[in-house]
């Protein structure tokens, strides 16, 4: 459901048994204590939040400016002001009417001047886990703080068209990339996280997934990005990076995800090139650690995921995979 964003807020000593509402640094119980406002307290609401920002949550935080400390507290110790200026949407969708085709840039604070941590490109589709005002100040303009990917920041939220209930964005996943193989059959042939034993202890699973691609097969770009990493497998070792022959690692910015191509027979792009989505960077095949032709194709979530064989905080990549597809493995 949305929510009401208030203009002040008042520390209710009918709802705290009167000991007063601490304020935390993050909308959590277990946020690290930045103060007890005595009950009472008028604050002004520079914010809002859902519970560990997380976007499907139903409990809410308020975000306030107590003296010279801003932080959140538990919405339901506080009585609000009749006056409420925002209904909190869920999902937002960058406005290139609003950007100019420009996309919109993802902020460390609600103020223009504030560190980039990436520009979203237009139409992009992201979680509104919050809100606040234009430098935390009473009666300024309203940014959303959006989950993108990764990354978590302020964007202004003029520039986003947005709805109050859940739609199919939220089921897909923050981003559907291409397909990353030419081939008439889009099939899985080894699900990610499946049991490997052959794997050296403690790492057994699969961090990836295989995509059948026939030798030869042209390998595309999953998502706009830039080359990061090639690496040429030296046609003996099978361990470590070797075990994954000839590939290629790309960065999505806009995302904050890396993406993987292994045993690859050649690529074309070098590191630093910049790619597009759909650009063939290499072609499929057989070297390193592998069985028999195909691609396998991983992700990288430096903020989430798990451990993996040879890379820390891999990612599932089927959400972020464009439908239909078979999964004829595991």
């Amino acid at each position: 459901m949305p929510y009401a964003l208030p203009s002040f807020a008042t520390v209710d000593p009918r709802k705290t048994g009167g000991i007063g509402l601490n304020l935390r640094a993050a909308p959590s119980a277990t946020g690290a204590r930045l103060g007890t406002m005595r009950d009472n307290t008028r604050v002004p609401v520079v914010g809002v939040a859902r519970q560990n920002f997380d976007s499907t949550s139903g409990t809410l935080w308020y975000q306030v400016r107590w003296g010279d400390r801003i932080g959140y507290c538990a919405a339901d110790y506080l009585t609000t002001d009749p006056v409420f200026t925002l209904r909190l949407p869920m999902i937002g969708t960058v406005d290139p009417q609003q950007t100019g085709g420009m996309g919109l840039n993802l902020r460390a604070s609600p103020d223009r001047t504030s560190q980039r941590l990436v520009t979203m490109r237009d139409n992009s589709p992201v979680q509104i886990i919050g809100a606040a005002l234009e430098r935390f100040t009473p009666g300024a303009a309203l940014w959303f703080l959006a989950q993108f990917g990764a990354q978590r920041g302020y964007c202004a939220a003029s520039y986003l068209s947005t709805t109050t209930s859940p739609g199919p964005l939220l089921t897909t996943g923050p981003f559907v990339g291409v397909w990353p193989v030419i081939y008439p059959e889009h099939v899985v042939t080894a699900p990610f996280n499946q049991p490997r034993p052959e794997f050296r202890a403690p790492i057994k699973a699969h961090e990836g997934i295989d995509l059948r691609a026939p030798n030869g097969t042209p390998i595309l770009a999953w998502a706009d990005g830039k080359v990061v990493m090639t690496w040429v497998w030296d046609g003996v070792s099978k361990s470590g990076n070797h075990a994954y022959g000839h590939h290629v690692k790309l960065f999505h910015s806009a995302l904050g995800l890396f993406s993987m191509y292994c045993h690859l027979q050649q690529f074309n792009v070098a590191k630093d090139q910049i790619v597009q989505a759909g650009q063939p960077i290499g072609l499929a095949d057989n070297t390193g650690n592998s069985r028999g032709a195909h691609l396998h194709f991983m992700l990288v979530d430096p903020a989430n995921g798990l451990d993996g064989y040879v890379y820390p905080k891999v990612i599932d990549p089927t959400p972020y995979l464009p439908k239909p597809y078979s999964v004829i493995g595991g």
